[in-house]
């Protein structure tokens, strides 16, 4: 709360029950229904009736019919302001061991053919296996997905450290090339957790992903459990805002 009112930084958060509805509002631009409380209608009713945007996330193990009935909760209320997040589904074979779910990318255009609502893809989350999170991603967007969520933490765990910049570009360019918006999650400060200052190396990663051509950049562990919440959002703002305007000074040089 505090970050969002000194810097004026719209927030989206997961919201689990709803005795903390009144407080998570205050504070709140989009509220998330995580996927374990998809069909939790009680919870999805009071969060309408607040005429808050919804995430709405699939549950793993939930059919088309059974997401967007979901989803008309919430329209149901008055409240249109619906996304959708595929985010994997259950399976007998996931192709891997260390693969936890199964993405859904025929979902996309089934989707699209019954409801108007936005719909986004999380590759990596569902993949957990980095040779696939870009086939999947590139493949989300020729499905029409209307964005893409890159968790870095999840690319990671397969993916050697140096790797991670270069499938990161990849990515991006093609979100561009699409018109899809990205968001670059995971570690951006990950050393202000515990600490009162970043990095040089975080700071070039947080102005890389800038110059990249990312629509979002997502905090986690850093203003979560951090001991400078307020630092940390900071010294993010002032990183982006420094990277924007040498993009802009260089057009200006350009033209």
């Amino acid at each position: 709360g505090l970050a969002k009112e000194k810097y004026k930084i719209p927030v989206i958060t997961e919201i689990t029950d709803t005795k903390f509805l009144r407080e998570i509002c205050e504070v709140a631009d989009i509220l998330q229904i995580g996927s374990r409380n998809m069909q939790n209608f009680p919870l999805i009713i009071e969060c309408a009736q607040t005429g808050k945007p919804i995430m709405l996330k699939r549950h793993y193990g939930a059919s088309l019919r059974d997401w967007l009935g979901a989803a008309e909760y919430i329209l149901k209320e008055g409240n249109k302001k619906v996304i959708l997040c595929e985010r994997g589904v259950v399976a007998p074979h996931t192709h891997r061991i260390t693969s936890r779910f199964l993405l859904d990318l025929q979902v996309v255009p089934a989707a699209k053919e019954m409801t108007h609502l936005p719909i986004i893809v999380d590759p990596s989350h569902a993949t957990f296996w980095r040779p696939w999170v870009k086939p999947m991603a590139l493949s989300a967007i020729a499905a029409g997905a209307d964005g893409i969520m890159i968790a870095r933490g999840d690319l990671g765990v397969e993916l050697p450290a140096h790797k991670v910049p270069v499938l990161q570009k990849k990515i991006v360019n093609k979100c561009r090339f699409a018109s899809k918006p990205c968001i670059i999650a995971t570690q951006m400060l990950e050393s202000m957790t515990n600490n009162f200052s970043a990095t040089r190396a975080e700071i070039n990663d947080v102005s890389n992903s800038v110059f990249d051509g990312a629509d979002a950049l997502m905090l986690s562990g850093e203003t979560s459990i951090g001991i400078q919440p307020l630092k940390v959002v900071d010294t993010m703002r002032k990183t982006i805002k420094d990277a924007e305007k040498s993009m802009e000074l260089s057009l200006i040089h350009i033209s």
